[in-house]
């Protein structure tokens, strides 16, 4: 899954996200580099990995490392058997085991009030309000996907295939809108494997 990330009119980078069948789980390894120049000089920089393991439908494993703008952060999350345990900026924190994240390609992300901040192992309040059908350019191809508004701890528009496919994102930065726009996404066999593992 590979989507270009343009700010205003001009392409500042990538966000990608490979997907792995290892044994009875899925691993999900997300890679985010964005620049911004003015004046070819780059003033703003943001790099982010992010390693997740699923197993039964499950965050068992998580470990993420962002370097922005001149700020590093990391988290580590393990699942114990009974709940999800995050070191993040602000320590240690446990939260409920059915946890998703702000990596956003869960399909389920639209229906859940809280997240987990992939980048400060914060816990992100947030509400999504269903926004309409749009007809959108993915991957070259024209599909229909469903469109959500989301406030509260985030604020941005994002949307997903009718087959629950991550495909789109909106939001303001720094008085710009940057716009996700997909490159590739998987093909509809391999996105209902992918699902599979998690049991969506």
């Amino acid at each position: 899954m590979l989507f270009e990330v343009v700010r205003g009119d001009t392409l500042i980078g990538t966000h990608r996200l490979d997907f792995t069948h290892r044994d009875n789980e899925l691993v999900v390894h997300v890679e985010i580099a964005l620049e911004v120049e003015v004046a070819w000089i780059p003033v703003f920089r943001y790099e982010h990995t992010n390693h997740e393991v699923w197993r039964d439908g499950r965050l068992v494993h998580l470990e993420s490392r962002t370097h922005d703008d001149g700020t590093d952060h990391v988290v580590r999350a393990h699942h114990d058997g009974q709940a999800l345990v995050v070191e993040g900026d602000d320590g240690f924190v446990t939260v409920e085991s059915d946890m998703l994240t702000t990596s956003y390609w869960h399909p389920e992300t639209p229906t859940r009030n809280r997240l987990l901040d992939t980048q400060k192992g914060r816990i992100k309040e947030v509400f999504h309000v269903p926004a309409g059908i749009d007809r959108m350019n993915v991957a070259s191809e024209y599909l229909e996907a469903r469109r959500y508004e989301a406030s509260g701890d985030l604020d941005l528009t994002i949307w997903y295939s009718l087959q629950g496919a991550w495909c789109g994102l909106r939001f303001d930065a720094r008085g710009e809108q940057v716009n996700y726009h997909a490159v590739n996404v998987p093909d509809q066999e391999t996105w209902k494997q992918i699902t599979s593992l998690i049991g969506a």
